[in-house]
């Protein structure tokens, strides 16, 4: 009887942030800039110089709040499709050593890529475009050729890891 490699948790895309920490720089250059353009109305000179920085501020305030807006919907309709996954049961289990290992390189400009039975992943640090783990054993993920692992992923759309378990 063969041994089965004791597993522990690496990633679990529900225990994940909903809203990466990025977006709320956003919303403090809002605030910022909220803030900078009433100081500065208080200011009643009519230096031209300040009032474009004033009105620049508003701009950027603005702009920034509009960012903020769209990557709140953007991580709330990931959020929501994370869950309508799970509860329907729309994903499946992959188990096994992994196989046909490309590292991604240290210094980027590549994907890792590797194999678990018949799926194929792949994955970079530097893509937060895609929902799940991304990252790079060359970056400190936990990745290696030959290793055990059990991996949940969706079963339709990008082939994502959002369960990772390894030896």
């Amino acid at each position: 009887m063969q041994h089965m490699p004791k597993l522990h948790t690496v990633y679990d895309i529900r225990n994940a942030p909903t809203i990466n920490w990025p977006v709320y720089l956003f919303f403090i250059f809002t605030a910022l800039g909220v803030l900078i353009f009433f100081q500065l109305r208080k200011n009643k000179a009519a230096d031209s110089a300040l009032s474009k920085i004033k009105y620049a501020c508003l701009g950027g305030s603005i702009l920034s709040f509009f960012i903020f807006l769209l990557c709140l919907a953007t991580a709330l309709r990931d959020h929501s499709l994370i869950n309508k996954i799970f509860d329907e049961k729309q994903y499946n289990i992959v188990e096994g050593q992994v196989q046909d290992y490309h590292p991604m390189p240290a210094g980027g400009h590549d994907v890792e890529q590797f194999r678990v039975g018949d799926l194929y992943f792949t994955m970079c640090d530097y893509d937060d475009g895609i929902l799940g783990y991304n990252h790079a054993a060359s970056l400190g993920g936990a990745i290696r050729a030959n290793l055990y692992v059990r991996i949940l992923y969706p079963t339709y759309g990008h082939i994502a890891i959002f369960g990772l378990e390894t030896e």
